[in-house]
């Protein structure tokens, strides 16, 4: 296992290694593969539990060293990563939620940072799988879990690996104007699993690029979860 999850920090430290970008969907191809090698072979452990990944989003910050990308690029999808000074591997949390971090790198005019948020879950045990959406729910859902040690990231167990089938969509922690973009240069960060029934069970947004605003689904994040705490014997 320490050798699957150091080669997973080895991808996790220079992402775009070997890699010379000529345009976005060079960028969106080489995070579709991490993102499917996290989604097939790894979940989150704490003490109690185990959190596969149903929904991530890359965000990432690079300028300078052997890749170096233009002003442009940055503009594009740099400038919403939250600074952080993180081992590859490592989780973060903030504001918006947890993090699973690329390696920092502030080296002379080299600087990188950023990481994949995990916006929903899998949480399961030995008899039963359940998602949860939401990047801050979901947040507060695995530091909860924790007992004695915060969560890790670990190995799937050979017989609970399978291949994904992930969709694709735009950001949705940004703001609307980087949203606008993206659409446009239909560029493509946000990963999650096609075969989940999204409209039941999570509260996934819709961008519509008609009215310019968000548009809700019937959307539930267990809001009915206290309900029988809190129902009173007639």
């Amino acid at each position: 296992m320490e050798k699957s999850i150091e080669q997973l920090k080895k991808k996790l430290t220079n992402p775009l290694r070997g890699l010379i970008p000529k345009n976005l969907t060079d960028v969106e191809e080489r995070f579709m593969e991490i993102a499917k090698n996290l989604f097939e072979n790894y979940c989150l452990k704490s003490d109690t539990k185990a959190f596969r990944f149903a929904e991530i989003e890359f965000y990432y910050y690079k300028k300078g060293g052997r890749c170096n990308l233009d002003e442009e690029w940055v503009e594009k999808w740099n400038k919403v990563t939250y600074p952080r000074d993180k081992n590859a591997g490592e989780l973060f949390f903030h504001y918006s939620g947890v993090d699973i971090c690329f390696q920092s790198i502030f080296k002379d005019n080299n600087v990188e940072f950023g990481g994949i948020l995990i916006r929903s879950v899998l949480e399961e045990d030995e008899e039963t799988t359940k998602l949860h959406a939401g990047p801050q729910y979901c947040a507060n859902l695995i530091l909860n879990s924790c007992v004695n040690h915060l969560p890790q990231l670990a190995e799937l167990e050979v017989t609970k690996r399978k291949e994904c089938e992930l969709k694709t969509a735009v950001r949705f922690g940004i703001d609307k104007a980087e949203r606008e973009r993206e659409e446009k240069d239909d560029f493509r960060l946000c990963f999650y699993l096609d075969n989940l029934n999204w409209e039941k069970a999570s509260e996934r947004t819709v961008w519509n690029t008609k009215q310019g605003e968000y548009k809700e689904r019937t959307r539930n994040y267990e809001k009915e979860r206290f309900s029988n705490i809190h129902k009173k014997d007639n």
